[in-house]
């Protein structure tokens, strides 16, 4: 059988000093790297100093027999994993048995063989190191989906990049992961963010004109490449990133551009902080495949933000549109009342002043209740700071509560933790619902409920008011957008009226089956 070549540190572990010499020149003359110990005391000392690639360990030694070395060995983290073969005269089936259950991984008898000590140490050296390579690929998957469920679940961009962060420093054991991000079509840095191992996570935001090039001029072709880089101090890079790498003392490390389509976003800086800060090519790999994920996050964040930003003056058109159709219309009629009630008193033709006080004084609650919901619409939403029901127990305390109408609140259940979608669909659905009840319903109590029972999430708007017909159509009353809403979280809603009985509108979603 023709083995291919495999090099690797070997210390072997044997008071006999010619059987020392023998095995290594033996291993030496095929490329190992060798280094002997005579006694177990000085073998652990040489492991924990520096940890060799296979230990060949002899059983029969004074003061600590090899059973010691190896269960000592086998309980430091740090040594456990190192591949022990036996080395020994002893030929009998309870001594393999105990070397067995100790740790070892394999015997080698004296006196030696030539092609089965080659054959042996070879193979537990190949074993050894596909056992390696698999472990640290589970981590690097283990790492890749923390990170894009990191992504897919993290509204704040800056949450999202220190979490990546203190990935990269756990992953690879690094001091310090930085990333730095530019501002897009301009010379400003938009902010950094990073951890290091021990004075943990580092964030900058505010946006300041970069003094130089965030791009080392070395990585001007590496097509985003990432590059092991020893002069980082020595960079052309802003000030700001700068101050952090002196101040942790960072001289070199892995330095990644981070782009999409083309376009340079920032970069990210991985250090070891051992002084060469060198990273193998598998490292790297990893590293770019990780900058995907966060261009993508950043480009991600950017088109999130022109969204809302299209939101934000989509949601001005509307409040002005309901700002003129609604309060202007109610001050409108109460001015045109008030005049022509007032010229009527004058000629002595109103029969009945108090009517028409009641009739203003409706018109003008009408207008408060309209002004006091725009108000609380145009309030910054507590959803994303405190949640869903506290989002709806302060709608209620701001406008309901303001307007003459007796609001309740139930909830049953834990809505903790819910996903961000499904928070966002339930609030506007019965903030629709509570809409319609103050708008159109005359109610004198609403009664909010929220139920959720083994993924299963039960909401209702239940109103005392006037009630309308579900056959007819109803224009301005949102049910097409709560529909549409539950739609989108695969919801079945149902509204539930009848003329002078009040209206019911009830949502149901089963998490299990997902959204």
């Amino acid at each position: 059988m023709v083995f291919r070549e495999i090099k690797g540190d070997i210390l072997i572990v044997d008071d006999d000093l010619p059987s020392v010499r023998l095995l290594s020149n033996l291993l030496a003359a095929h490329g190992f790297d060798v280094r002997g110990a005579r006694d177990g005391s000085t073998a652990l000392l040489m492991v924990a100093a520096d940890p060799p690639d296979m230990v060949l360990l002899d059983i029969q030694m004074p003061d600590m027999d090899g059973y010691q070395v190896c269960e000592q060995l086998k309980a430091n983290p740090a040594t456990r994993d190192i591949p022990i073969l036996f080395i020994s005269a002893q030929e009998s089936v309870e001594d393999k048995i105990k070397g067995f259950e100790v740790g070892g991984v394999d015997f080698i008898s004296k006196p030696y063989q030539i092609e089965e000590i080659l054959a042996r140490v070879k193979t537990h050296l190949t074993i050894s190191r596909l056992r390696v390579k698999v472990v640290n690929q589970l981590e690097e998957l283990s790492a890749l989906h923390r990170i894009s469920k990191k992504i897919a679940t993290n509204r704040e961009l800056s949450q999202v990049l220190e979490i990546i962060c203190k990935t990269l420093t756990d992953l690879f054991g690094a001091q310090l992961a930085l990333i730095a991000l530019q501002e897009k079509g301009s010379k400003e840095l938009k902010g950094l963010f990073g951890y290091h191992r021990t004075s943990g996570a580092i964030a900058l935001t505010a946006a300041m004109t970069l003094q130089s090039d965030l791009i080392p001029a070395e990585m001007a072709n590496t097509e985003g490449k990432s590059i092991n880089l020893t002069n980082l101090q020595n960079m052309p890079f802003p000030e700001q990133i700068h101050d952090y790498l002196r101040d942790h003392q960072i001289q070199s490390g892995l330095v990644t551009l981070l782009k999409y389509r083309g376009v340079c976003q920032g970069i990210l800086i991985v250090a070891k902080g051992d002084g060469h800060s060198y990273f193998d090519q598998n490292q790297i790999d990893l590293v770019d495949k990780i900058a995907t994920d966060i261009s993508l996050a950043i480009e991600n964040d950017f088109l999130n933000e022109r969204a809302r930003q299209a939101a934000v003056n989509a949601e001005r058109q509307r409040l002005a549109r309901e700002l003129h159709d609604s309060v202007t219309q109610s001050i409108y009629s109460l001015t045109l009342l008030s005049s022509g009630w007032e010229s009527m008193a004058r000629q002595g033709t109103l029969d009945n002043p108090a009517d028409a006080f009641q009739r203003l004084r409706a018109v003008g609650q009408q207008a408060l209740r309209e002004m006091r919901l725009l108000l609380h619409q145009l309030r910054p939403s507590i959803l994303e700071q405190q949640g869903l029901i506290q989002a709806i127990q302060q709608r209620l305390d701001t406008v309901e509560s303001r307007s003459s109408i007796e609001p309740s609140l139930v909830v049953r259940g834990d809505f903790t933790d819910l996903p961000p979608k499904l928070e966002d669909e339930l609030f506007y659905i019965a903030q629709e619902a509570l809409n319609n009840s103050l708008r159109h319903a005359m109610a004198e109590s609403v009664a909010v409920r929220f139920e959720a029972d083994q993924g299963k999430i039960t909401l209702s708007v239940v109103d005392d008011g006037i009630g309308f017909s579900t056959s007819k159509k109803h224009a301005g009353m949102g049910l097409q957008n709560m529909q549409e809403r539950a739609n989108a979280i695969a919801g079945e809603l149902s509204v539930q009226s009848e003329t002078g009985h009040g209206t019911r509108v009830t949502i149901s979603v089963d998490t299990n089956k997902g959204m």
